[in-house]
């Protein structure tokens, strides 16, 4: 039985390292109804998934590289990415700049950067959700995220503390 307890407490401390919970808050603004929302919340990095939990809501968000899964409850909604590329690229883009993963933002984007901030261009392969976006990173903190989408809404994303 002993054995057993140190294995289960090394799991949950490998766990517990492995996991980075970052709080931020998030501001949306959408064009077609001209309004601005704004919240607050965690981001969970874990084996590979990013869950998403807003403060004062009951909801919650993970993704898995293929899947969104929303949280309401008891009730789970599974949907498949491959179908929704908009929303598979805000993530994949989202979790590239969180950890730095440049190649893949170059194959995406032109890559410039000024004073502190990273200015990302959509290429072709990109430019039908994404008009513009630039973040600013240091330290691993990121200060700021800032998407321009096609359809003129803006997503604007900073870490807090």
């Amino acid at each position: 039985m002993g054995m057993f307890r140190i294995l289960l407490l090394v799991l949950l401390f490998n766990t517990l390292i492995s996991a980075k919970n970052v709080p931020f808050t998030e501001t949306k603004y959408y064009a077609s109804l001209d309004k601005t929302i704004i919240k607050k919340g965690l981001i969970s990095f874990q084996n590979k998934k990013i869950a998403i939990r807003y403060n004062n809501e009951t909801h919650s968000i993970e993704y898995d590289g293929t899947y969104l899964r929303t949280y309401s409850g008891n009730h789970v909604k599974k949907v498949n990415l491959d179908q929704k590329p908009a929303i598979k690229m805000f993530f994949m883009l989202f979790e590239s700049v969180y950890f730095n993963k440049t190649n893949t933002l170059s194959s995406y984007f032109d890559i410039k950067k000024k004073k502190h901030t990273v200015i990302l261009s959509p290429k072709k392969n990109v430019a039908q959700y994404i008009s513009s976006m630039q973040y600013k990173k240091e330290k691993g903190k990121l200060h700021f995220l800032d998407i321009h989408l096609a359809n003129g809404d803006r997503i604007h994303i900073e870490e807090t503390e």
